[in-house]
């Protein structure tokens, strides 16, 4: 699937954290196949703060649930920054229940990368 005519992501930078390696590998290869040029993936809370506070991005996908730790934090810095993001999760009523992630886009595990490419859409756009 190539829809680089779709949505203009030519230049842009994405952030991925996503503590499971399989489907942050997927995520980051599915971003990459939308158009997006450089994809950063984090798998730790630390890493993911770090990088959502000092990181030159356009959009990002972020786990609720790193290793048992709430990604809320970078959901907050995300949205201060004015970071377009998604949440990605397995349980979407709990990401409903955390303030940093009310009225996101959500994606329910396992999600196909036209779900991602309708986030990337309405974030964008």
């Amino acid at each position: 699937m190539n829809d680089r005519n779709a949505i203009p992501l030519s230049g842009k930078r994405a952030l991925v954290v996503e503590d499971t390696p399989l489907i942050a590998m997927d995520c980051e290869e599915s971003l990459l196949e939308l158009g997006f040029a450089e994809v950063v993936v984090c798998a730790t809370l630390a890493d993911g703060l770090a990088a959502a506070a000092a990181g030159d991005f356009d959009f990002a996908v972020l786990d609720v649930d790193l290793a048992g730790q709430s990604s809320a934090d970078i959901a907050s810095v995300l949205s201060r920054r004015s970071i377009p993001f998604v949440v990605a999760t397995g349980d979407a009523d709990c990401a409903r229940s955390v303030p940093a992630f009310t009225g996101r886009p959500t994606v329910t595990k396992p999600y196909s990368i036209g779900e991602l490419r309708d986030c990337v859409t309405s974030s964008l756009t």
